[in-house]
């Protein structure tokens, strides 16, 4: 996956996905490390099925990357301010998209990479290499979506937007 960064809109695997399929999975593999970590992780599926056509690796990999970064920014501010700490993905129909929001306890991007945290080599991780959020946003792009963040409430959200799968539509 970071050999495929700079090369622009890569060829995909897309097909119509259940969003809630794919975030169930990976949240089930999360779980267990955030358990460990004493993080609170919250996921309530939606009643009714969001599909997407996507390419079901690339957004995986985006939405993995999303998760740990909460759960590892969630667990670095549990032992700073020995508050409980939590991580909670929501999903839902806006329009004619989907919106997969992952929110975090942490404390955010630091004021001086703020604005450019989606840029490589970007990071305020002593061990990070800074591409994580650059592959997660080239996944998304890759599969016709946007990603964006915000700090709201001592609270960290990034958000991933994607077309709705326009049913009747076939993959060919």
């Amino acid at each position: 996956r970071f050999l495929r960064l700079g090369k622009g809109r890569v060829a995909t695997s897309e097909h119509d996905l259940d969003l809630s399929d794919l975030i169930s999975e990976l949240v089930s593999l999360v779980q267990p490390a955030a358990r460990h970590a004493g993080i609170s992780l919250e996921w309530k599926p939606p009643t009714v099925p969001i599909s997407v056509y996507a390419d079901s690796e690339l957004l995986g990999q985006a939405v993995m990357n999303l998760l740990l970064n909460a759960l590892d920014a969630a667990t670095k501010n549990r032992a700073v301010t020995n508050r409980d700490g939590s991580v909670c993905i929501a999903l839902q129909r806006n329009g004619q998209e989907s919106e997969l929001t992952v929110s975090d306890s942490g404390s955010g991007p630091t004021l001086d990479i703020a604005d450019y945290v989606f840029e490589p080599f970007v990071t305020a991780k002593s061990e990070g290499v800074g591409l994580g959020l650059t592959v997660a946003k080239q996944g998304v792009e890759s599969c016709g979506g946007r990603i964006s963040w915000t700090r709201e409430k001592e609270k960290t959200h990034f958000t991933i937007r994607l077309p709705l799968a326009v049913e009747g539509d076939a993959n060919v």
